[in-house]
């Protein structure tokens, strides 16, 4: 489904937002601090449930305000007449109140299931030079939407993992009942550790064909790290790393370990590519995972394009909504200049709107 419509109230300097929007293409120009990052966070939220800036929801409330209020109209890509209504208000006070078509929702991933969206933003390459939890977020986000299994799945596991771990922590693991909990993890941990498996096999090709779109200068190897020794099952390495588990208190192998590798001729892919190569290669992998999306369950993904004049040169920006337009992506996208994605002018379906002290206005549409 894609956003027909949305309105946010009191959701940092935006008190008072109501706009349709293009099916295509969305492009919001302005200064800096004008309200539009605010306006894709507003999305960001309508989509997770939390911001991508900063975990202190009430820093999200206009200033002197009590709550906000994000409502969305989505209507189906494939039949027209088919509109879910979809709408969160946060308090100060901690309260939430999500709601698709009047149901209240207690699970905040039922959101992210309407609608499939990704961020690209500065801090975007840090899924390549941060921390493996990035980059298990990336697999687990491309299952979370392929398969839909996996949600119970990663749930069991991190229950399960927070069951042994307390145990671990009991007189350095004594407990009669480790054993068994260990058994359990194992269980789970194969399963979750098969599914990113499978993923990253089905996703490679499409790693591969956009490689050759974004960095043809480069071969670069995507493999998946189970988070344990090879040669072992799961059982095997958990059982011979007992004793540290017990010193440590926490236990030190499993998927919650695992990562994605990158590499070009053996070297890992920061070592080799410069700052804005990394930038490409990440915009390379999230349109991978659209792609194969589409092509399996026929979703299209909702972008959110934060200041790509900073991140891309204006071919890579091109080559990037491109290929997000063959997978029929609803797409967003900030700019300070409209000169920064003039290539626009030769796609259809746009919608521009401008964006000054928190007042967003569409403009015109600059190609019908």
């Amino acid at each position: 489904m894609k956003l027909d419509s949305v309105q946010i109230q009191q959701f940092r300097n935006l008190s008072n937002v109501s706009i349709q929007l293009s099916d295509n293409i969305n492009l919001f120009v302005g200064k800096n601090g004008s309200g539009k990052t605010s306006f894709l966070e507003a999305l960001h939220y309508l989509s997770y449930g939390r911001s991508f800036r900063t975990n202190k929801f009430q820093s999200l409330i206009s200033d002197q305000q009590d709550k906000f209020v994000l409502f969305s109209l989505l209507r189906d890509s494939v039949d027209a007449d088919k509109v879910s209504k979809v709408g969160i208000l946060r308090s100060r006070q901690g309260v939430i109140d999500i709601k698709i078509d009047g149901d209240k929702q207690t699970r905040i991933s039922t959101l992210a299931l309407k609608m499939p969206t990704q961020i690209f933003t500065p801090q975007s390459s840090d899924l390549l030079i941060g921390s493996p939890g990035l980059r298990r977020s990336y697999m687990d986000w491309g299952l979370f939407h392929v398969e839909p299994l996996f949600l119970n799945k990663i749930s069991l596991f991190n229950k399960l993992l927070k069951q042994r771990n307390a145990i671990l922590k009991q007189s350095q693991g004594q407990h009669k009942q480790e054993e068994y909990w260990r058994h359990q993890l194992q269980l789970a941990g194969e399963a979750i550790s098969s599914y990113r498996q499978d993923y990253i096999d089905a996703i490679k090709p499409y790693f591969d064909h956009q490689i050759k779109q974004f960095l043809p200068e480069f071969s670069i190897e995507i493999a998946y790290y189970r988070g344990w020794d090879k040669g072992l099952d799961l059982a095997q390495a958990l059982t011979k790393n007992s004793d540290k588990d017990k010193l440590y208190g926490y236990t030190t192998v499993g998927p919650h370990k695992a990562d994605l590798r990158l590499r070009v001729d053996s070297r890992a892919v920061q070592e080799v590519l410069s700052r804005g190569q990394l930038r490409v290669l990440t915009a390379a992998m999230q349109i991978a995972q659209s792609t194969l999306l589409f092509d399996k369950r026929n979703l299209h993904c909702i972008y959110l394009l934060d200041d790509i004049a900073a991140e891309l040169d204006t071919e890579k920006r091109q080559l990037f909504i491109q290929q997000l337009l063959a997978t029929n992506a609803q797409i967003f996208i900030t700019a300070t200049e409209k000169q920064q994605v003039a290539f626009l002018n030769n796609v259809s379906n746009i919608k521009m709107f401008h964006v000054e002290q928190g007042q967003v206005n569409e403009e015109k549409t600059i190609n019908g």
